[in-house]
Parts: structure tokens; sequence; C-alpha cells
């Protein structure tokens, strides 16, 4: 699901855009513990001071959300196991005890590592990106003559957290 709202307008002496979004995204097999999630939001701003002088304002907010099977367990890994996966391995037992993976062990079994019964990892990203500048133009002193000047500072912050539980035996 993606939700999107926008704002822009002005005058001849200001101009603004503003957003904002939210995004889900699921994974991609049944009772899957993958998904992403994200939410941003931006904000600019054009002021003309004077016919010469003018001054901008840009901010943009951004926080992620991925939710992920145990550790090295990545999209590209279940696949590899899947496509390995012997065909007579049996996924669940007529007892209702969850079958081995190809490693042997119910720890790999995919009903364990897709569902996030084995574990999770999940990341959160914060970014943060900034900008104000200016433009002035000095025709007063020499025809054609400005100076354009910003400043832009940018920060991220991710944090990690991951969890591995080891499922009963097979």
């Amino acid at each position: 699901q993606n939700h999107l709202m926008t704002l822009s307008g002005g005058t001849d002496k200001l101009c603004y855009f503003f957003s904002g979004q939210h995004q889900k995204q699921d994974g991609i097999y049944k009772q899957d513990a993958a998904y992403y999630k994200q939410d941003q939001a931006r904000a600019n701003v054009d002021v003309n001071v004077t016919q010469n002088f003018k001054i901008g304002v840009d901010v943009s907010y951004r926080n992620e959300f991925r939710n992920a099977a145990k550790t090295g367990y990545d999209a590209g890994s279940i696949f590899r196991e899947l496509w390995l996966a012997y065909p007579y391995l049996t996924p669940v037992y007529s007892n209702g005890l969850v079958g081995v993976g190809i490693g042997g062990g119910p720890d790999n079994s995919m009903l364990y590592v897709t569902s996030g019964e084995a574990g999770y990892q999940r990341f959160t990203t914060d970014y943060l990106q900034t900008k104000a500048s200016f433009s002035w133009k000095l025709d007063k002193v020499t025809q054609g003559l400005f100076v354009d000047g910003y400043y832009a500072y940018d920060k991220t912050v991710s944090k990690l957290k991951a969890f591995t539980k080891t499922p009963p035996p097979a």
C-alpha cells in the first residue's frame, strides 16, 4: 500500500512544496516474516526577499523499517535453500512436527525461517537531509555579477535488532 499527499503553490514572492508519504510492502511468501515500511516528508520553500535577493530552505526526512528472517537468511539464501531442497523433504509431518531442512535439522526448515519463528532482524533507519540556499544578484556592482551559496546538513541513524530462536527438534 502506498499513500501520498502533496501541497504546492505560491505567489511571485513565495513558492512552496510540501509532501508526505506512507508505504508498506509485505514479503513474497505466505505468512512471511519479511516486510518493509517507509514514512517520509519533504518541505521546500523559496522566498524572493527583494528583486535581487532570494533564499530557499529544503528539508527531507525519511524513516525506513525492514523486518526480515533470521540472520543469514536473506531472500537469496531462502531461494537457494528452496532450490536445493530434496523433493522428499516434508515441511510438516502428520503428527504436527516441522520437518527438517536441507541441512538436516529444524533450524533451517523453511517453515520456521520464512515465518519468523526461527528469529528475525529488524532494521530501522532515519534519514534527514537539509539545505539552506541564497542567490544575490549584484548588478549594481557589475552587470551579470551574482553570488550563490548554500549550506547542507545530512544525518543518517541506523539501528539493528536481531533475535534467533532455536525451534523444537524435528
